[in-house]
C-alpha cells in the first residue's frame, strides 16, 4: 500500500475533500480559510497540517529530484530556523498589543498561521525554484524569489490583518513586527560568540553563476586577446612578442616574458577545458565555455604561425626601422592579430556581463526585507566599519 492509499484510508476521501476545498479558499479566501481552521480543534489542525506536508514532500520530490539529500536537509533547516523567528516576532508583537488593549491573544492560533503560510506558498516558490533548475529561464528563479518575499509579507505584514480588524492595531501590529524582527536579530548578534556562518540557503544561490564562476577560476587570462605582435628583425635573428589588453582597452602592453606566460596560459585553458565542459552540470555553461575554448584555439593557432604566415592580406601591419649609432640595428614589424579574435571575445565577454545582470536582478525582490530589516543592518554595518 502507497503512502497516498494510507493517507486515505485513514483520513477518509470525504475529509481529504474537505482539506482540499480548504486549500483552494486559502489562495482566494484567506480571511474565510483562518476563521475556519482557527475554530477547529488542536487534533484537527494538526491533521489538516500533516496532509499538506505529505503533499509538499511530494512536489518536492517530483520537482526537485536532481537536488541532493543535502541540500533538502539544507531547505529544511533554513524554513525551520525562519519560521521559528517569524513564530517568536507575531508572538511579541501580539503580546504587547494585548497589553495594550486589555485582550487576550491565542498563541496556538500564532503558532498555525505562520506554519499554514510556509506549508501553503511555499510549495509554488518550490515548483518555480526547480523549474529554474530544470530549463535554466532565469525567469523562473526571479518569479521563486518573488514568491519567497511574498511568503515574507504574508506573515510580517498581512498577519495584522489576520489577527486585528481595528486599523489602530493593525498599525500598531506592524510597527511591532519590525523592532521586534530587527531586535532578535540584533541580540543575536550580540550573545553570539562566533559570527561567521558559512550557510546560505539554496534559494540565495544562483547555481548556474556558482559553476560558472567556480569554474571561470580553474582558467586564466580568459578575456586578454593578443592585439598585435611585436616583430624584431635583424641581420642574425628574428624574436617578437605580442602586445594584449582587455575586451574595449585602447592600451595594449607586453613583453617577450610576459608574451611567453600568455601564450603558456593559453595551452593550459585548452585542456583545463577539454576536461572541464563534458562534465559540466548546466547547459548554459556547456554552451559557455565551449566558445572560450573555441577562441583559446584560435589565439593558440595565431600564436603558432610564423613570420611568412603572417604576410596573409587579412592581416595589416607596420614597419618601423630600429637605429642605433645611426646604423639600422633591428627592423620592426607590428602586425594586427585578425580582427575575429577581437569580435569573438568582445561578443563574449558582453554576453556574460548580461548573463551576470540577468542573474543580479532576480535577487532584487529580496530586497523588500532589507528595507524591513533595516534597523539591524545598519547597527551590523556601522559595527564592520568600527573595526
Amino acid at each position: 500500500m502507497s503512502i497516498w492509499e494510507k493517507v486515505i484510508d485513514k483520513l477518509g476521501t470525504e475529509k481529504i475533500l474537505q482539506f482540499i476545498k480548504e486549500l483552494i479558499k486559502f489562495y482566494f479566501k484567506p480571511f474565510s480559510f483562518f476563521n475556519i481552521f482557527f475554530s477547529n480543534s488542536l487534533i484537527l489542525k494538526i491533521t489538516q497540517i500533516s496532509f499538506y506536508v505529505i503533499l509538499i514532500l511530494g512536489l518536492g520530490y517530483v520537482f526537485l529530484d536532481d537536488m541532493t539529500l543535502r541540500e533538502l536537509v539544507k531547505v529544511l533547516i533554513s524554513e525551520i530556523a525562519l519560521l521559528f523567528f517569524s513564530i517568536i516576532t507575531l508572538i511579541l508583537s501580539n503580546f504587547t498589543i494585548s497589553k495594550i488593549n486589555g485582550k487576550s491573544f491565542n498563541i496556538e492560533n500564532i503558532i498555525f498561521f505562520c506554519v499554514i503560510v510556509k506549508l501553503l506558498i511555499a510549495p509554488f516558490q518550490l515548483i518555480l525554484f526547480g523549474l529554474f533548475l530544470k530549463f535554466e529561464n532565469y525567469n523562473f528563479l526571479l518569479l521563486s524569489n518573488l514568491i519567497a518575499m511574498l511568503i515574507f509579507l504574508y506573515i510580517f505584514v498581512f498577519s495584522a490583518r489576520i489577527f486585528h480588524t481595528k486599523i489602530i492595531y493593525i498599525i500598531l501590529n506592524l510597527i511591532f513586527n519590525v523592532i521586534f524582527i530587527n531586535s532578535i536579530v540584533i541580540i543575536l548578534g550580540l550573545i553570539s560568540l562566533d559570527n561567521y556562518n558559512a550557510y546560505k540557503s539554496i534559494y540565495s544561490i544562483d547555481y548556474i553563476m556558482t559553476e560558472r564562476l567556480e569554474k571561470g577560476e580553474l582558467l586564466s587570462e580568459i578575456h586578454t586577446i593578443p592585439s598585435h605582435r611585436v616583430i624584431y628583425k635583424s641581420e642574425n635573428e628574428t624574436f617578437s612578442h605580442f602586445l594584449c589588453r582587455l575586451p574595449y582597452d585602447t592600451i595594449s602592453t607586453g613583453d617577450i616574458e610576459t608574451s611567453e606566460k600568455y601564450c603558456e596560459n593559453v595551452k593550459n585553458n585548452i585542456n583545463i577545458l577539454d576536461t572541464m565542459i563534458p562534465n559540466l552540470e548546466y547547459s548554459r555553461n556547456k554552451e559557455f565555455f565551449k566558445t572560450i575554448i573555441t577562441l583559446q584555439k584560435l589565439i593558440d593557432s595565431v600564436s603558432n604561425q610564423n613570420i611568412i604566415k603572417y604576410t596573409l592580406d587579412d592581416v595589416k601591419k607596420e614597419t618601423v626601422y630600429i637605429y642605433k649609432d645611426d646604423t639600422e640595428a633591428y627592423k620592426q614589424v607590428i602586425i594586427y592579430t585578425p580582427d575575429r579574435i577581437a569580435k569573438m571575445n568582445n561578443k563574449i565577454f558582453l554576453n556574460q556581463l548580461k548573463f551576470e545582470e540577468t542573474s543580479y536582478y532576480t535577487f532584487y525582490p529580496f530586497y523588500v526585507s532589507y528595507y524591513f530589516l533595516y534597523p539591524s543592518r545598519l547597527i551590523v554595518s556601522t559595527e564592520d566599519n568600527s573595526l
